[in-house]
């Protein structure tokens, strides 16, 4: 199986397959209660995204329907990192 987490995000869809990662998100506030504890300013800004089980070594991750090309598998699995001006969950 497949896990998807963000931290400042709600995943609402996920699908995640060998070459592709498409995420439907909701962004959370910083004290939203669904939090442990509020988020840093560091973390309330970008979002990093990692998926395990990509086999081809190219990857398209799409968010909320916004395509954001094709990245290194490497790149995904060590924590791709998207800024706040991507499209915004």
């Amino acid at each position: 199986g497949n896990a998807v987490g963000l931290n400042g995000c709600r995943v609402t869809g996920a699908t995640v397959s060998p070459e592709r990662v498409d995420l439907a998100l909701e962004r959370l506030g910083p004290t939203h209660p669904m939090h442990r504890r509020p988020l840093e300013q560091a973390q309330s800004g970008g979002i990093v995204l990692r998926a395990h089980g990509l086999s081809h070594p190219r990857v398209r991750v799409t968010i909320n329907g916004a395509d954001l090309g094709e990245v290194d598998r490497k790149a995904v699995l060590a924590g791709l990192e998207i800024p706040p001006s991507h499209p915004r969950p």
